[in-house]
């Protein structure tokens, strides 16, 4: 399946040879993405990948002093989130749940103890294969992002690193109109234990 996207000027049109057309790949500010407790510097922001690199793990990002992770993603300009794609793998580094926060540049592993999370999704507990779990969201909830934060956990109380292969996000997108103002993300890894957020089990997987 093929399909194009539009972004901006510094970001034209795509084609995709298959896979969703809506990616917003190509409307990350990757140089701007910051990941807290990525064990390599940098990995967090390489596992978001074209969709023709889904299945190269060549960069995987791994949590270095506990089971979490947590994604602060910038656009660059105005999106809206029609699902949530990832790819993990099938053994003791899967994480259990990831939890949603759109529009927030304020969030470490401190805040985000009391920060109730706009939606969350579980993995299944036992999977095989090369999937790619997709989780649609409610859009209605995910309109005018300028930034979206991940919190990947598993909560099993044995704290061994998770990892993440890909991730990719779907929707329509906006460009900001002239020099918009982009928020610097500034926090620091909390290696303390972290209250269990509740999820429900709402995904669907592709190849």
């Amino acid at each position: 399946m093929s399909g194009r996207h539009h972004c901006s000027a510094e970001c034209d049109d795509h084609p995709f040879e298959s896979g969703p057309n809506d990616t917003l790949y190509a409307c990350i500010h990757k140089d701007a993405i910051v990941t807290l407790n990525e064990a390599e510097s940098d990995t967090g922001k390489q596992v978001f990948k074209p969709w023709d690199q889904r299945f190269d793990d060549s960069v995987v990002v791994e949590s270095d002093v506990d089971d979490q992770l947590l994604f602060h993603v910038p656009f660059t300009g105005s999106a809206t989130l029609k699902s949530l794609l990832v790819r993990i793998f099938p053994d003791t580094s899967a994480p259990h749940s990831v939890s949603l926060y759109p529009n927030r540049s304020d969030l470490d592993f401190g805040a985000i103890q009391d920060a109730q999370p706009t939606e969350s999704f579980e993995f299944p507990l036992s999977f095989s294969g090369n999937h790619i779990f997709e989780f649609p969201v409610k859009t209605r909830l995910y309109q005018n992002l300028r930034n979206l934060n991940l919190f990947f956990s598993r909560n099993d109380g044995t704290d061994d690193p998770i990892q993440i292969a890909y991730i990719g996000l779907r929707g329509s997108f906006v460009p900001f109109k002239g020099n918009p103002v982009i928020t610097i993300y500034e926090a620091s890894p909390n290696p303390a234990d972290h209250p269990q957020i509740n999820q429900e089990e709402v995904y669907r997987s592709i190849s």
